[in-house]
């Protein structure tokens, strides 16, 4: 607000109306000023003076230059702590969650103070995803609203949480922290847990714990933890897939929830080199379907399938593997399955590169026509755009050898050879 006396410039000025609903003035200190009419609070502030002696008859003017802001504070067992400016659609996460929920923070009982009212919001039910349809643990605020999340008590010792949870950790245990708790702090399950077979290992033993029933409501399955407590989310298994044929690793794969061909293709290391990617086929209930894998591969996702136990995926070999020759003066002339997308750069390093003193650019192709007739191109492996020259099967890449290298004689070489002649033109003067 601002705050004009006449006559007294180093009296006036701007002033922010603070948290305790008050502003500071110069020599009369706090006074409280919400909620009232400018009329009033210049009133107000006149009386104070006068009240004082420090003013006779003071004439006092007040206006309002900015409106307040709706504001709540957070404390407790978070990151960040203090002053939150809110909207009127604004909710406990909006503020708790940019604030930094800390590892020991007990969510289960944040307590949120309205005025004289206490509010008491079980948040880890609404991060659970099992809030009700008003949002009862995840509330909108409203200004002025103190909120504060307690920290638990930290104890000796740690528990550890891994398997299908969003972010497996070693954590600090803390006093009243349960199984769902930890998980929860975890970040939740992932979508392919199984919830009904978490085990809770300690001292050498396994415990199932039906963590599904516990999120249905049964806290009473709840287990409180302990130092050196394991809790596992196994994934969940549906049966088992095999995949053979023209993969890297041949397995037998455990089925879990939406398993699909291409994945399990994916964790059988892919398909080789000399794959047919057209007539990959599942085996199931006496039946082949045929499967487009290359499609997929290509980005047609509708055309993968779900698997079911008992599936037996096959890939099986290209009836003649397609290949291109290199020959010449390269490093390693070979024979090389192709690939899609293989361009001459690519021929020529997958042999090694070629010979010192090459001539780059006269590297021939010899291609084959639909005809059966052969054509030779030259290529400039120089230019950018004959590196980026495609590849077809069959193709045979010609790479000229370098010129052989004529050695330069030396001294001793000369000498000899002059020794030589002289050695023959004296044995044949003798005859």
């Amino acid at each position: 607000m601002n705050v004009q006396i006449a006559g007294e410039p180093t009296l006036s000025g701007l002033f922010r109306v603070g948290m305790d609903d008050a502003i500071t003035l110069p020599l009369v200190g706090s006074l409280k000023v919400a909620g009232l009419l400018p009329t009033a609070a210049a009133d107000l502030i006149a009386g104070l003076y006068k009240k004082k002696q420090l003013l006779v008859d003071p004439q006092v003017v007040v206006s309002i230059v900015g409106r307040p802001e709706k504001t709540v504070f957070v404390s407790g067992a978070l990151d960040r702590q203090g002053r939150v400016v809110i909207n009127e659609k604004t909710r406990l996460d909006e503020v708790l969650e940019p604030a930094g929920v800390t590892a020991n923070a007990d969510l289960s009982k944040v307590v949120i103070t309205r005025g004289e009212t206490k509010i008491s919001v079980d948040y880890l039910v609404y991060r659970s995803g099992k809030d009700t349809p008003d949002g009862k643990n995840n509330p909108i605020l409203e200004d002025g609203d103190k909120i504060y999340i307690r920290a638990r008590i930290q104890l000796s010792g740690t528990i550890k949480i891994g398997g299908e949870v969003r972010t497996p950790q070693t954590t600090a245990l803390t006093n009243g922290l349960t199984l769902s708790q930890a998980i929860q702090q975890s970040g939740g399950v992932t979508e392919f847990a199984d919830r009904d077979k978490v085990t809770l290992s300690r001292d050498g033993k396994d415990i199932i714990v039906a963590y599904k029933a516990i999120q249905e409501g049964q806290t009473s399955k709840d287990i409180p933890l302990q130092d050196k407590d394991e809790i596992f989310v196994p994934r969940l298994m549906l049966g088992s897939v095999k995949v053979n044929g023209e993969v890297r690793s041949p397995q037998t794969a455990v089925l879990t929830k939406g398993m699909t061909l291409a994945q399990a293709i994916q964790m059988a290391g892919g398909v080789t080199e000399f794959a047919d990617r057209d007539r990959v086929t599942i085996s199931r209930d006496g039946k082949e379907i045929l499967v487009p894998y290359k499609a997929i591969q290509e980005g047609q996702t509708s055309k993968d399938l779900p698997l079911q136990d008992k599936d037996e995926i096959f890939v099986r070999r290209l009836e003649k593997p397609k290949v291109f020759h290199v020959t010449g003066g390269v490093v390693r002339a070979n024979t090389f399955p192709i690939s899609d997308n293989v361009t001459l750069s690519d021929a020529i390093a997958m042999s090694g590169g070629v010979q010192d003193g090459v001539d780059l650019k006269k590297i021939k192709v010899l291609r084959k026509t639909e005809k059966g007739e052969i054509v030779t191109r030259v290529y400039n492996l120089t230019l950018p755009e004959d590196l980026a020259a495609p590849v077809q099967a069959e193709d045979s890449i010609s790479v000229p050898y370098p010129p052989m290298k004529k050695p330069k004689p030396d001294l001793f070489t000369i000498l000899g050879a002059l020794t030589s002649i002289g050695f023959l033109y004296t044995q044949f003067n003798r005859r």
